[in-house]
């Protein structure tokens, strides 16, 4: 509910700023398409401190972790309004147009230093990202040395990250132990992820030559909410995560001007995050123990390479 009251703000903020101007129109409208190479992963782990509601314990941590991946093909969308007071308003769009996202690794440490089931499956995966931001800018900066002046800008605004996961054809294998290998066909493991970010970002820009302009920015944030919902299919057990935690982003980006309503560009991303929270277990119905509340750490990183088109109105 936080994140939408400050979506909400946002754009009542920046619809306000506009409006004061005596022409409301913007200024220019830029628009972006491209595709790019996504890799990376998102892992959760749990394990510390353990509760069935009534009696609570301590394990080692982790006593699990999975890691899912994230290398596939990217789409994006992106549209950035200029205004004439100096406010811009970005918009980004991406999704995935591959499916394989690569190998699910799943590892269970039933005791501390010793690896005694690792399994890797085949996935699946949809993910969706957007980002929001609104950014103002500020006075050029003089660097000495012959660098000239560069624009900077200072902005906020909010990252939203979805993926849902369908892991299929597990590989388990038994690492600490002379147990043979085995394989499931089949679906075993869903997974859904959703996290919410508001963030601070900066940004500084300079011409080059010949149309040349780079490009570099920075996004952080305290301030990461995350969710997930893992069901484990053969074993019939669900389990959902609620967390927070930071996260940090960057990128550098040359665009090229051919002339002042087309250019090219390519652009480098690298985003961390890391979050702390509770897991909630609900397990087989036969089992003596339907619930249990465990620790849980989620831990993602990505690097986004992208090359696209802009055209400007």
């Amino acid at each position: 509910m936080n994140i939408l009251i400050l979506a909400t703000i946002l754009l009542v903020f920046v619809n306000t700023s506009f409006a004061s101007e005596k022409d409301s129109k913007w200024k220019e409208v830029d628009t972006r398409f491209s595709t790019g190479i996504k890799s990376g992963h998102i892992t959760f782990k749990i394990g510390g401190f353990i509760s069935n509601g009534e009696l609570t314990g301590r394990a080692h941590f982790p006593i699990s972790e999975l890691k899912f991946p994230k290398n596939f093909q990217t789409a994006q969308f992106a549209m950035t309004m200029k205004g004439h007071n100096n406010w811009d308003v970005l918009f980004e769009f991406e999704t995935n147009m591959s499916k394989d996202a690569g190998l699910l690794e799943d590892r269970d440490w039933l005791s501390p230093d010793s690896l005694d089931i690792y399994s890797d499956s085949k996935t699946s995966v949809s993910a969706k990202e957007f980002l929001l931001e609104a950014s103002n800018k500020l006075d050029s900066i003089q660097f000495s040395g012959g660098m000239g002046l560069w624009e900077n800008r200072f902005g906020f605004g909010l990252i939203g990250q979805f993926a849902n996961y369908r892991a299929f054809d597990t590989v388990q294998s038994y690492p600490s132990s002379d147990e043979p290998e085995i394989s499931l066909k089949g679906d075993t493991i869903t997974f859904d992820f959703a996290q919410l970010t508001p963030f601070a970002s900066y940004s500084i820009s300079r011409s080059l030559f010949r149309g040349l302009v780079f490009n570099a920015k920075i996004i952080v944030s305290p301030f990461m909410f995350a969710k997930d919902k893992d069901h484990h299919i053969l074993r019939e057990k669900t389990s959902k995560s609620s967390t927070r935690g930071w996260l940090f982003d960057s990128s550098i980006a040359l665009h090229w001007h051919a002339n002042p309503s087309l250019s090219f560009y390519t652009a480098t991303n690298y985003q961390q995050f890391e979050a702390n929270g509770n897991q909630t277990q609900t397990l087989d119905p036969d089992s003596e123990i339907r619930k249990l509340q465990v620790k849980v750490k989620h831990i993602g990183q990505q690097i986004n390479v992208k090359m696209g088109i802009n055209f400007r109105f």
